[in-house]
């Protein structure tokens, strides 16, 4: 087993930093725990490997923590000094023989007194020279000659060094006459680009006197070069780093990095190990996930996680065998369940939420869907994945998506395009856990079932400078010859819409914000969708926190040029309370269809006990009508009609009931029209109800104040509730209805309005009536189903 040594405050210049990183690291070596080497020695030590302190450590409370907490971890604190005088200095190093007493952001007086000797460096060792240390440039230089001579690896954080010094300068010289003596050497940053000046210009003359070089860069890329084959993989290759802002996070990586290089570099094997890429990316992928656990918290030292715990967030390392078990267990709960509906598309088991990637590809429609399989309720967030030739009848796929990368601990919702006949996926990397915490990505497939994640993901990183970390849920379309993409975001606590162009669906321009709330749109829009109906251009987004609405059409001008959309007008889709998320695709027969999610975030559903949850809309297709968007369900539907139980006009008798005998059912369709000539009297509609009509759902109508009621108070088990729709005066009101089981979705004014809910009776409660209230009419066309 080999040694890591660090001279100088970190090792976390091995990490991607941004400019302002460095001034927080002595702000944060102070105000929070020490510095990051404690953390960085903190994770070695945890981690199994070999830390020590050599410097001093001051007596105060802090001083004592810090200790204590190194102690308890297993640092070697042997040659660590607690002095009163000083601020809390720490040196990270370890093996260092005869060494005296140095400290580190020391005032300028002090006089730092380091001997050298009998440093017993080996090749299984690792020494790492930090941009901050303040030996002498000769101290430096012996140290460097020696790890050559001895054949270790050399990590390096040159581009951070100051540049101006003599002592700087020297060592810099030192390194680029030297540089072919290493058998491996770490860089980080912008060494590529920005060395200082008279040093080393570009990775080429690097790559020319060092076999293996692996490079840290700030834009989020790890850079492995060998020089034995000749070749160069580049970051796609292997792994990016998605950006990190917590300085813990970026400390407890480089510790767990490089003890992991020394574990794997045992035994001389340094350009066998590091030529592997898969051994390489074991690495990276263990320090990633360590941190991810260690790293999590602002301020003090926290239990560094066990391998195992750490193990499992390893990609890979799920034990997928007990995952198959939970879901063939909640699928064969799920088909038991009366609930399930059976012409609506749901999860085979687990949760269910927004649609997405709705698209007709090699002659089916594909329908993707938010979903986690192993639970009945929210988690990492896969892609469902299911096809149809009809919109009617619906095949399960395997999933399209699983939260398989570092960058994401869940898929979120995105959009499917057609690239050339390659079955494109674009959707958002999620994770709270990083900062940015969402980024957008992209997969493909050539056959529309197994798809493969674009090795640079994200494509874009996040969202810009200006806006807050909500930034998810794109929609991308073709026009002319460039892919626009448009994806949620909020400025300023005001929900916006940003832009984006693309030639190849890999590099993105921002163009800007296209549109924004104004001021009574919601904090955040999500699920957006732009699109042109009937030459007007709609913008469907789902606002978080707008008063009194959930998903909303706005209908106005897009301008591609000055990437501005221009609200004129905009209503409701859905007067449902189980109706969220919405979107849209154009068919191969012209039309614009809409799927939604048939279930809302609050409260518990029944369906949770047995082992699954959600389901999305039946197909609706959009027209504009009177300057409005109006629903209807997909002409398709004609095909689920199993059994005609009524047709022909029905005349109700104020207060007489029971006016559908032997009408029953839990899977149906009734239409009918509304005579609109009356000036008072409520029609009432009873749907699933119980033969004694004490649970039922209930749609009503108020000829005076022409408002629609849907109730569903007494509906059975659920979230009882009523929304009521009001509606102007017509000649005749048409009233299309579909019920699934469990699901109730009407359509009101010949498809003006929508309400979707979710009902949960007993499977008794099959009955229907409809009766009026202070008022005789005839209804000329009553039209009921059975479906399935």
């Amino acid at each position: 087993m080999g040694t890591i040594y660090c001279f100088g405050e970190t090792m976390i210049q091995l990490y991607p930093r941004d400019p302002d990183a460095e001034a927080r690291d002595i702000l944060y070596f102070k105000k929070h725990i020490g510095g990051n080497a404690v953390i960085s020695a903190y994770s070695i030590a945890c981690l199994g490997g070999h830390s020590g302190f050599l410097g001093s450590i001051s007596t105060d409370s802090f001083g004592q923590f810090i200790r204590y907490t190194l102690k308890t971890a297993g640092v070697d604190l042997s040659a660590c000094v607690m002095d009163s005088k000083n601020e809390t200095s720490i040196m990270l190093v370890k093996g260092l023989k005869n060494a005296k007493e140095t400290g580190f952001y020391q005032p300028v007086s002090y006089k730092m007194e380091f001997e050298l000797t009998g440093c017993g460096l080996t090749n299984q060792d690792i020494l790492h020279i930090s941009p901050q240390c303040a030996f002498p440039e000769t101290v430096i230089i012996r140290l460097m000659d020696a790890a050559a001579r001895a054949g270790c690896i050399v990590s390096l954080s040159l581009d951070n060094w100051p540049p101006e010094t003599e002592n700087t300068k020297k060592i810099h010289k030192y390194i680029s006459e030297n540089l072919s003596r290493f058998s491996v050497v770490f860089v980080s940053q912008n060494i590529l680009t920005s060395m200082g000046e008279g040093f080393i210009d570009g990775v080429d003359s690097i790559i020319k006197q060092v076999p293996i070089l692996i490079c840290f860069k700030t834009d989020g890329e790890i850079l492995l070069y060998r020089q034995e084959r000749n070749s160069l993989l580049t970051a796609a290759e292997i792994f990016p780093i998605p950006p990190v802002s917590v300085i813990n996070r970026q400390a407890v990586f480089a510790g767990a990095f490089l003890q992991q290089c020394m574990t794997a570099l045992a035994e001389n094997r340094w350009k066998e190990v590091l030529g592997d890429r898969s051994v390489v990316s074991e690495i990276y992928l263990f320090a990633a996930a360590a941190a991810e656990i260690g790293g999590t918290h602002k301020s003090g030292l926290l239990p560094f996680p066990a391998q195992a715990e750490v193990n499992r967030l390893i990609p890979g390392t799920v034990d997928k065998n007990a995952q198959k078990k939970e879901f063939l267990r909640l699928a064969e709960m799920a088909k038991r369940d009366y609930y399930r509906l059976s012409y609506h598309v749901m999860p085979e088991a687990g949760w269910m939420n927004d649609p997405n990637g709705l698209i007709v590809y090699n002659g089916k429609y594909h329908v993707f869907y938010q979903t986690y399989p192993y639970a009945p309720g929210w988690g990492p967030m896969h892609w469902g994945h299911v096809t149809s030739g009809d919109l009617i009848h619906w095949e399960y796929l395997p999933f399209a998506l699983v939260p398989d990368q570092l960058y994401e601990k869940g898929c979120y919702s995105g959009s499917a395009v057609d690239n050339n006949g390659e079955l494109t996926l674009i959707y958002t990397a999620h994770d709270d856990a990083r900062s940015p915490k969402e980024s957008q990505c992209i997969a493909f497939s050539t056959d529309g079932v197994k798809f493969r994640k674009y090795e640079k993901n994200p494509v874009i990183l996040g969202p810009p400078e200006g806006f807050g970390e909500d930034f998810r849920d794109p929609k991308v379309f073709r026009r002319g010859d460039l892919w626009y993409l448009i994806v949620g975001c909020t400025k300023d606590r005001q929900g916006g819409i940003l832009l984006y162009s693309s030639k190849d669906l890999r590099d993105w321009e921002c163009l800007g914000l296209v549109c924004k709330s104004n001021g009574k749109q919601g904090e955040m829009w999500e699920c957006p969708d732009l699109f042109e109906l009937d030459n007007t251009w709609v913008l469907m987004i789902s606002p978080m926190n707008m008063k009194n609405s959930k998903t909303i059409f706005i209908t106005g001008s897009m301008d591609f040029e000055t990437a501005a959309f221009t609200q004129k007008q905009w209503q409701d889709v859905d007067y449902g309370f189980e109706f969220y998320s919405p979107r849209t695709f154009q068919d191969d027969r012209g039309r614009r269809i809409l799927i939604g999610w048939m279930d809302m975030w609050m409260g518990e559903y029944p369906t949770q006990k047995n082992g699954w949850s959600g389901a999305l809309t039946f197909p609706r297709e959009l027209f504009m009508k009177d300057g409005k968007i109006w629903q209807r369900p997909v002409e398709e539907l004609q095909y689920l009609r199993k059994k005609e139980l009524f047709k022909g006009k029905l005349s109700l008798k104020e207060g007489k009931k029971d006016n559908l005998p032997g009408i029953k059912g839990d899977c149906m369709e009734i239409f009918f029209t509304i005579p609109e000539k009356e000036k008072s009297g409520v029609l009432t509609l009873y749907m699933r109800s119980s033969e004694n009509w004490k649970e039922r759902t209930m749609l009503s109508y108020n000829f005076n104040s022409q408002v629609f009621t849907i109730d569903k108070r007494q509906s059975g088990s659920g979230r009882p509730s009523q929304v009521n729709v009001p509606r102007r005066r017509m000649e005749k009101i048409p009233v299309h209805i579909l019920i699934d089981k469990s699901s109730v979705e009407i359509f009101l004014d010949g498809g003006k309005y929508a309400v979707t809910h979710r009902i949960y009776p007993q499977q008794s409660s099959v009955f229907y009536d409809i009766f009026t209230e202070s008022v005789d009419i005839e209804i000329p066309d009553l039209n009921i189903y059975e479906l399935g």
